[in-house]
């Protein structure tokens, strides 16, 4: 819905697009085929700014006032073109950065959030391991205090930008028998001794953001890189992962526009409209999608929003609209609903704590050319 974005917000958008249009488009399937990210298009999204959306001014930042917002744009039209070049972006300028600006010192802000702001230097966060995904406080990678820092040693897998990172924020455990609350985010550069990017993991899509495992071998880690020192450190992890979650989402609304819009073109003599509400649980994300006969998708970020407003809201429940339910719902170009087909959403809350159930129904029809 175009009214939820203010007019900064959609100029924004617009210039973003166009340059998606001009830049990003033209190289998606070549970029796709060859498992390669486009450097030369990080570095000149570093340098138009983009990556400091989430970011005060004095780091090189955009200062936004609704900064959740804006990124979520940026992910959005950046999946719409090449769902693998958005995801390196959302990991780089969301997750990987945060944790730096976040709890970070002066110094590391300087040495590392700075430049990856520029498009310079590129960030990672690693949290999942071989035996350890969704149930993170499994985690086995230790982390033992030696004098002047940390001694890291462990594996993870499924780690996004893993291959091209210069940084990477790594989750271990300082004592394994407390659990999450023992969780403690460092900050690892990938030039130290003892760390390895391992084999690069062969994905059926999204072939140039690279996804690979990681070998972390007696690392050292200086004590100024220990982003979680103090109390409440796994609640730290955790919400860096609810910050993820917000643009992932987003990542997911722009892969889905460009389906619809791809869909679209393929109808003639009349016009398919979508709308989904969807809530995502682990973001507390509701996103609202209608593609009209122009098939550009209008749409409207709450979690973004929320979000940016304080950071308790990024562990509320999920929410929806007064009366809305979790349904897909089709329309034919001929206006007539078609019978729904019952299934069932599964949301899971936190760290898999609890599960909610909500009835979906589907309303498929078959998009025919028209007469």
């Amino acid at each position: 819905m175009e009214g939820f974005f203010d007019s900064e917000q959609l100029e924004f958008r617009d210039h973003l697009r166009r340059w998606v249009d001009e830049r990003l488009k033209p190289r998606a399937e070549q970029l796709d085929r060859t498992g390669e990210l486009a450097r030369d298009l990080f570095e000149e999204l570093g340098s138009l700014g983009y990556f400091g959306i989430m970011y005060p001014e004095r780091y090189g930042g955009l200062g936004s006032k609704a900064p959740y917002t804006y990124f979520t744009i940026l992910c959005d039209e950046l999946a719409a073109a090449s769902m693998g070049f958005a995801a390196t972006v959302c990991m780089h300028g969301s997750t990987a950065t945060h944790t730096i600006f976040k709890w970070g010192r002066e110094e590391l802000k300087q040495r590392y959030l700075v430049p990856a702001i520029q498009g310079k230097k590129i960030g990672a966060f690693a949290i999942t391991e071989p035996d350890a995904g969704s149930d993170a406080a499994a985690i086995r990678t230790r982390a033992t205090k030696v004098e002047g820092g940390y001694r890291l040693k462990g594996t993870k897998m499924f780690t996004s930008n893993a291959i091209v990172a210069d940084f990477i924020t790594v989750a271990a455990t300082t004592d394994p028998g407390r659990g999450a609350r023992a969780i403690s985010l460092f900050l690892l550069d990938t030039q130290s001794p003892g760390f390895m990017a391992g084999r690069r993991l062969e994905k059926f899509t999204t072939h140039c953001s690279d996804t690979a495992e990681l070998v972390i071998d007696d690392v050292f880690v200086p004590d100024e890189c220990h982003l979680s020192a103090g109390s409440e450190q796994g609640m730290k992890a955790y919400e860096s992962l609810t910050v993820d979650r917000i643009f992932t989402a987003a990542l997911a609304l722009g892969t889905g526009t460009k389906a619809i819009r791809d869909a679209h073109q393929q109808v003639s003599g009349g016009a398919v409209q979508v709308r989904r509400y969807a809530g995502a649980a682990r973001t507390g994300a509701t996103l609202h999608v209608s593609s009209s006969e122009d098939g550009r998708s209008r749409h409207e970020h709450h979690p973004a929003r929320r979000a940016g407003q304080d950071d308790r809201s990024r562990r509320l429940q999920p929410d929806l609209p007064e009366g809305a339910e979790r349904v897909w719902r089709v329309w034919a170009d001929d206006g007539i609903p078609r019978p729904a087909l019952p299934s069932r959403l599964v949301f899971s809350n936190g760290w898999g704590r609890y599960k909610r159930h909500h009835e979906a129904h589907r309303e498929p029809t078959t998009l025919s050319r028209g007469a």
